[in-house]
Parts: C-alpha cells; sequence; structure tokens
C-alpha cells in the first residue's frame, strides 16, 4: 500500500509527527530561526514555497501575500482550506535564499509530506523554489502556468505572491496561470 493509500487519520498522525520532527530539528543553520511545516487539505492542489518568510506571509491571511494567495484561490473557486501550503525549507533564512545545504537538509520532510498528502497537482511558487527543486536551471527562462512532470505529479510554475505584490498590475495574470489548477 502506498503512504498516501492511507486513511487520513493515520497520514495526518503521520504528518503530525513529522511536524514535531521538523520543530526539533537541527540538521541546518536556520534551526533556530522561525519554523514552519505546512497545512491544510490532505486531498488535491499542494503549493510550494521556498521558505517561510516573515511572519509566514502564505499561510496567513493577514499578511498581504497570505491575502493575495487566498484572493486568487477565491477566483479559482477554492479556499484556503482546499489546499495544502507547504515550503521547501521549513525554517526561515532571512531575507535571503536558502543555501543548497539547508534545502538538503530539508528535502525529506518535503518528499514525505508529498508522499503522505498524494497531490494530485502541484504548483510551485517563484523561481527559486522551482530552481532548488530541478523543475529549472539558474539560466532558464521562467515558464509559467506549463505542465511539468515532478514525481510523476503533474506540476506547474508560477509567480510568488511576492512578485505579485510589487507588481500588483500582473495578478490577473497570475491567476490564469493559477487557472490550469483547477
Amino acid at each position: 500500500m502506498s503512504v498516501n493509500a492511507e486513511p487520513k487519520s493515520r497520514r495526518r498522525s503521520i504528518l503530525a509527527s513529522l511536524k514535531t520532527a521538523v520543530l526539533v530539528c537541527k540538521d541546518c543553520r536556520l534551526h533556530r530561526s522561525n519554523k514552519i511545516f505546512g497545512d491544510g487539505s490532505l486531498d488535491g492542489i499542494m503549493f510550494i514555497s521556498e521558505a517561510p518568510g516573515k511572519g509566514h506571509m502564505l499561510f496567513s491571511h493577514n499578511q498581504l501575500h497570505g491575502r493575495q494567495l487566498q484572493a486568487a484561490l477565491a477566483l479559482l473557486g477554492l479556499r484556503r482550506r482546499d489546499v495544502y501550503i507547504t515550503t521547501l525549507v521549513k525554517c526561515s533564512p532571512g531575507l535571503r535564499a536558502p543555501y543548497e545545504d539547508e534545502i538538503n537538509a530539508c528535502n525529506q520532510y518535503l518528499m514525505t509530506q508529498i508522499a503522505l498528502i498524494g497531490p494530485t497537482k502541484i504548483c510551485v511558487l517563484g523561481r527559486v523554489a522551482a530552481i532548488d527543486l530541478g523543475l529549472m536551471k539558474r539560466t532558464d527562462k521562467m515558464t509559467c502556468g506549463k505542465w511539468i512532470d515532478f514525481k510523476g505529479i503533474k506540476t506547474i510554475v508560477a509567480w510568488h505572491p511576492s512578485y505579485i505584490a510589487r507588481n500588483h498590475k500582473l495578478f490577473n495574470d497570475w491567476v490564469k496561470q493559477l487557472r490550469v489548477l483547477v
């Protein structure tokens, strides 16, 4: 039986244990920073960003990035609770991209989350996360809204909400990128 074929209650239990492991993890230099594990629906679409930001922006409706994502989801007919949101790196690197050793230290957690949740589709938010997941090279032009196979799961790369926060006029284009998810 594959992990995501387990009953939801069992998957939630395993995710809770994994979250505890993340909270006590000291595998990289970030272990003293803000940690976030991820949360949401165990069915459907998974969003992956590069790392927790200040105030865990994607997870909070009180933060601009979280409000933007929720507004985009609403235009797609989805609610925040209908999707699972997580990060590549579970601890905040501050105002920089995560280093390779930090990504490698957290990779086991993300891959286990993906296996447990068994998303039907994945949306990788931003260039940094797409590069770090091996979906594109640093020299590649970012191609948003086009299907890529990642671990056998239909995956797209879309702009990160922080990019939309700096470029408000692109919000409707961003929603168009995300529309392929529904």
